[in-house]
């Protein structure tokens, strides 16, 4: 079925606004364009408002109970009573002065008890690892990770901090087999995968096959996850394989859990101060305590500033006369460092305690997250035996790649806002929990993106997104007996998600004309092609896992979940059967105006069983089966229609798994080995292809595979003071055979199918660190160092193995020194120490491009704890 509708429908989509990111020339002083709302506020948002705001009213009130409690506890209540009527009468000081005036106040007595705390403890206690709980079971307590028959990594808040891990990207170095890495192609959208199941796609509609959750809510949508920070996060979970049970859709590969630590009983508050190269500034300040006689609650706000990591240049390159560029002249663009990023989130936390049988925890959050644009760069290999790039045939432009420099005309910006608002119920019920989850978040995407990378105007994308989801889980945790245990219950998902997309490629770039030969970065030399689609996603699911104890210290786990998910696709593609269809030339006017709205219903049953055999207190071995699917998707980027409205049906993932875990030497020692055999089938790819000289992507489900590997984790204390930890991981994935006819690839023509290696896996992972902790004689307080090597194999950076897009190995070397005395500490770091010239990603548009991570950066953090 198809609607005729005019050219102006769905969203406005402004020329203007293209032709003013586009223009050949830019000027570095110019003002960053405002990022209006358009419309988009509405009744979630204002709820999410009213709340912050009422709680930062709350959050004062608290800080200056704490003052004057402070006053009166350090016995100058007279003296300082004219000072406190000053400080209390000031309703309208930001939140973070108030912070400094508590911690001002905090001084005089915070490290005395302290201290106290200190001394309280037994002397003599042996040293031991500490132990970290795991709640992704959904179980009505956590268990010790050593207690959990999963192959599972954690990563408590004491390691977030010590070893200063900024992000889920950071975090997935430290996890053997696990790429959590961002696209490359649009700043801030994740390309995960763990053990090779996963696919790298910038294309809002297409859904990750590793599951990303925090604090209960799955976070449905692709863009922003890998800006997902680690600022107020209790722990992260990395579940490596599918885990389709209890973490349902998109949990082929894994699922990753972030989870929001709760406001303490007593009044605490603490805050940092972090200066660093490129020009980097940040704060945070957390305040939390006591609201009422019940209800405690929690305020953490965190900002940071990078001006940017690369150098914008217009000294690279060479040029010659060409189609594209008749007067071989080198284009003017603006210089300066790019890539920079401007962040703001706030986070308030609540927990009202009814009675001793029920509890409300609420988790709210906004975040702003504005980047200069990603940063491709341009590379020049050796492109025999197929086509010389069109950067040189077309543009005369030869790339001379410096590491974190680049040549580019128009660098484009990304916007991204998130916010979301949970409550979780929770309810002592005779001998079990009922939990119930609501939650609701809003997702706004905005950005222009050069995806060449060069100093040409050779392919733009404008991208406009918004994401509205709400879900709703309620489970049943219970222990019938002692070797009778289970968790059952229902969840429910729906999602909308409106998209706007000007795909701009050059009139030279499709062996076209230019309407401008003197300016090839005129905004008239841009084929443009639009795309509008709404994406309205509806899932339910039954679930269930039951624990019997056999025998002592034998358990058998069965679980099965069965889901429903209806996908509707309302979109006008730009496309036709024949392929791409342009606007008029520099312009939005005369653009395709038929929807077409198919749709698509998937209904998945997803069983697991794992038998575990606790052999002695500390040593945990197991077997299990389990199945993940990844969700059944439509192509939001498609070069012809039919790729539009056929949709690629769900991935599987069968997954055998035997692993051992144990503790020795009086849990100074710790070694955990999981060994897995999976069954990938229904592979979803997204491949490259070449339609009218232009670069095109299409979404097959291409293949069937058998991914086969090894982990090990390994963490000891050696000796008093010093912690050691190891984790690697090998993989060695291979494809069966091809469901769907693949194009020929000019750069890899000779390359049997069956012989492709996966992209973006490396077959090895490794990470190596420790930290030690010391005292110097005749200085007070204590030393730390901590420091971290990560590395990762050569991997292919795209479906062809396209030799051009080999990601080469490379390694990472972090550290920091910290000192503690009180309550302060000051921590000189640095990452990437080696300043390791690296790739994210490869991608090939015209010509070939790197996607690189970030330089060396280093720093100070200050930061203060009461």
């Amino acid at each position: 079925m198809h609607i005729s509708r005019g050219a102006n429908a769905g969203r406005a989509f402004s020329a203007f606004k293209m032709i003013r990111w586009f223009g050949s020339a830019g000027d570095l002083d110019a003002p960053v364009p405002q990022f209006a709302a358009e419309g988009r506020r509405n009744v979630f948002k204002n709820l999410s408002i009213s709340l912050i705001a009422a709680w930062l009213r709350m959050a004062r009130g608290m800080l200056y109970r704490w003052q004057a409690v402070c006053v009166r506890d350090l016995g100058r209540a007279q003296e300082e009573n004219e000072s406190a009527e000053v400080i209390m009468g000031t309703l309208k000081a930001p939140l973070l002065i108030s912070v400094a005036l508590a911690i001002h106040c905090t001084l005089g007595w915070r490290p005395v008890l302290a201290q106290e705390a200190a001394s309280s403890q037994p002397a003599g206690q042996p040293a031991e690892l500490v132990e970290i709980l795991v709640t992704a079971e959904k179980q009505a307590t956590g268990r010790s990770i050593q207690k959990v028959p999963i192959a599972v990594t954690g990563v408590d808040a004491d390691t977030i901090e010590q070893a200063h891990i900024q992000n889920i990207v950071d975090v997935g170095h430290l996890a053997p087999n696990v790429i959590l890495d961002t696209s490359g192609t649009l700043p801030g959208t994740a390309a995960f995968t763990i053990r090779g199941v996963g696919e790298r796609s910038s294309t809002a509609s297409i859904d990750s096959a590793v599951s990303v959750s925090q604090d209960g809510m799955v976070l449905s949508l692709q863009t922003g996850l890998s800006l997902l920070g680690t600022f107020d996060t209790e722990s992260v979970e990395i579940l490596r394989g599918p885990q389709g049970v209890l973490q349902g859709v998109n949990a082929a590969g894994g699922a990753v859990t972030f989870t929001t630590p709760l406001p303490t009983d007593t009044f605490h508050s603490s805050a940092s101060v972090t200066t660093g190269n490129f020009n980097l500034v940040g704060v945070t300040a957390t305040v939390q305590g006591p609201l009422t006689g019940n209800v405690l609650g929690k305020i953490a706000v965190s900002e940071q500033h990078v001006d940017g990591y690369y150098r914008n240049t217009t000294d690279e390159g060479s040029y010659v006369a060409a189609p594209g560029n008749p007067t071989g002249q080198e284009p003017r663009h603006s210089t300066g460092l790019t890539g920079g990023t401007q962040t703001l989130l706030i986070k308030p936390t609540f927990l009202i305690q009814f009675n001793d049988d029920a509890k409300l925890k609420v988790f709210a959050q906004f975040e702003s997250d504005i980047d200069g644009g990603a940063s491709p760069q341009a590379i020049n290999p050796n492109p025999a035996p197929g086509p010389v790039s069109k950067f040189i045939s077309v543009f005369g432009y030869t790339p001379t790649p410096q590491p974190y420099v680049t040549n580019i005309s128009t660098i484009g910006f990304t916007h991204i806002t998130e916010e979301h608002l949970i409550g979780e119920f929770d309810w002592n019920v005779s001998n079990g929990v009922w939990t119930t989850i609501a939650a609701i978040r809003n997702v706004n995407f905005d950005s222009v993106f050069n995806n060449a990378g060069s100093p040409f105007n050779i392919f733009l994308v404008d991208t406009k997104e918004e994401n509205r989801q709400a879900s709703l889980e309620s489970r049943f945790s219970a222990h019938v007996t002692d070797n009778l245990s289970y968790v059952a219950g229902t969840y429910l998902f729906t999602d909308n998600l409106p998209v706007t997309v000007v795909n701009a490629t050059n009139l030279s770039e499709l062996g076209k004309k230019p309407l401008v030969p003197n300016d090839p970065n005129s905004p008239l030399n841009l084929d443009n092609q639009l795309i509008q689609y709404n994406q309205k996603t509806s899932t339910a699911a039954l679930f269930g896992n039951v624990d019997y104890t056999i025998v002592p210290d034998l358990t058998l786990s069965a679980g099965v979940r069965y889901q429903y998910e209806h996908k509707n696709m309302d979109i006008q593609p730009g496309a036709n059967a024949k392929g791409v269809v342009f606007c008029t030339p520099g312009t939005l006017s005369n653009c395709p105006n038929v929807f077409y709205d198919p749709s698509k219903t998937w209904y998945t049953f997803t069983p697991r069983l794992v038998l575990a055999y606790q052999v002695a207190a500390d040593i945990l071995t197991y077997a299990s089966y389990s199945r993940g699917w990844g969700a059944g998707n439509f192509n939001g980027s498609p070069s012809t229609l039919g790729a539009a409205i056929v949709a690629a049906n769900p991935e599987t993932v069968d997954s055998y798994e035997v692993g051992f875990k144990s503790q020795w030497f009086e849990r100074r020692l710790r070694a955990n080995i999981a060994l897995f055999d999976e069954a990938f089938d229904n592979i979803q790819r997204t491949a490259i292809t070449s339609f009218d000289g232009a670069h095109v992507s299409t979404l097959l489900n291409a293949a069937t595979a058998t991914i086969r590997g090894v982990e090990l984790e390994v963490t000891a204390l050696p000796l008093p003071g010093l912690k050691l930890n190891l984790s690697g991981g090998y993989t060695s994935a291979s494809y069966d055979k091809f469901t769907a006819p693949l194009s020929p690839n000019a750069y890899n023509p000779n390359e049997p199918p069956t012989e492709l290696s996966f992209n973006n896996l490396p077959k090895w992972t490794t990470d190596v660190g420790g930290s030690y902790t010391f005292n110097i004689p005749r200085v007070e307080g204590e030393f730390e160092l901590v420091g971290d090597w990560s590395w990762r194999s050569k991997q292919f950076g795209d479906f062809f193995n396209t030799p051009q897009e080999i990601i080469s190995a490379y390694g990472l070397l972090n550290a920091s020194l910290n000192h503690t005395l009180g309550p302060w500490t000051v921590s000189l770091w640095g990452r990437n120490l080696q300043n390791t010239y690296y790739a994210e990603a490869a991608a090939i548009a015209s010509g070939w491009q790197l996607f690189p991570g970030q330089p060396r950066t280093f720093g100070l953090t200050v930061s203060a704890k009461f």
